[in-house]
């Protein structure tokens, strides 16, 4: 599968390609018929949600623990983030850790509240961003010069 992105022109009736791959793509597809299919682009997650997440909370809970950061990742993701599939032959429900890459910003806020919630659960307290990113800014002492 091949991705092409379009941008709304700026009176929004019409699609801008601003690339010359759509040739080089229908070059490529074999069929005579293709399903074009549109739909918007997910807002990602912000680098400082990512950075909380990581630094803040998994590990911050990693090192009290005595974990790697993986591991309580992926920890994180099944208890907050779980998948279900269910066997159509036998009715059996597989729970597995959902992935967070695909994850846009709003999901990955209440993601991060949820892992908050559990961490909670188990008398972990976590900082708030706001807590969290003062801690790991430089203070203004450091970056005094020493006589």
């Amino acid at each position: 599968m091949h991705n092409l992105i379009l941008r709304k022109t700026k009176d929004g009736r019409s699609l801008d390609l601003n690339s010359d791959l759509l040739p080089i793509l229908l070059s490529k597809i074999k069929s005579e018929k293709i399903l074009v299919s549109l739909q918007p682009m997910r807002d990602k997650p912000t680098l400082s949600q990512r950075g909380y997440y990581f630094g803040g909370i998994v590990s911050a809970f990693a090192e009290q623990m005595g974990m790697h950061v993986e591991e309580v990742h992926e920890y994180l993701k099944l208890k907050c983030n779980p998948v279900q599939y269910v066997n159509p032959k036998t009715g059996e429900i597989t729970i597995i850790s959902g992935s967070t890459a695909k994850l846009n910003k709003h999901s990955y806020a209440q993601y991060i509240d949820r892992c908050i919630m559990e961490l909670a659960e188990q008398c972990f307290v976590v900082l708030t961003p706001e807590e969290y990113f003062k801690s790991i800014s430089p203070k203004e002492d450091d970056n005094a010069v020493n006589p």
